[in-house]
């Protein structure tokens, strides 16, 4: 009662996820918080995703019903490894495509990851229908080079992967965290 007079975001999430716990199920009561037009103006749906991804549960996030879409794709601007597949689901292909470019070019842990994310995006740009010339050639670009860098790294480490140069083991080196490294090179 207390939350609920005073809108206490904090107060309402306890006591929503002690009922569904007790319950061992879904109640429903916080999805009704999140639509109370006060909750939802003073940031309520917003708190409550944060809060959710705090603890590592995508899966409800991203399983928000229907009428919650618009809200959650305007939270998930500021988490576009998560807003692609919210996209592709509600199919918003463009928004996809651009969240899934933002996030390829933000990773640098492996070039499999992001020839990966450059494929959905440009599967995705394909499915919304408008992908110009331009855009598909830069799409394309990423692809060959992500690729590249993919197989060189390959052969390298078939190859035994000590070079005994110091110029080529920092290339080396580079390419192994999922940097770029010049063509020269």
């Amino acid at each position: 009662a207390i939350g609920e007079k005073y809108f206490h975001h904090e107060l309402l999430a306890k006591v929503c996820e002690r009922e569904e716990e007790e319950k061992g199920e879904d109640t429903g009561r916080l999805r009704r918080y999140m639509n109370l037009p006060q909750l939802k103006a003073s940031g309520f749906p917003e708190f409550v995703y944060g809060r959710l991804l705090q603890k590592k549960d995508v899966a409800r996030v991203l399983n928000q019903p229907e009428e919650r879409s618009d809200d959650l794709m305007e939270y998930l601007v500021k988490h576009p490894e998560l807003s692609w597949v919210h996209a592709i689901r509600t199919e918003r292909y463009n928004a996809a495509c651009d969240a899934l470019e933002n996030t390829a070019g933000g990773r640098s842990d492996s070039f499999q990851t992001q020839h990966m994310l450059w494929s959905i995006a440009k599967l995705s740009m394909h499915a919304a229908g408008d992908g110009g010339a331009e855009r598909r050639s830069q799409l394309n670009a990423k692809l060959t080079i992500a690729a590249s860098h993919r197989l060189l790294l390959g052969f390298i480490d078939a190859i035994g992967g000590d070079l005994h140069e110091p110029a080529m083991d920092a290339a080396l080196e580079r390419l192994r965290k999922g940097e770029r490294v010049a063509h020269k090179t």
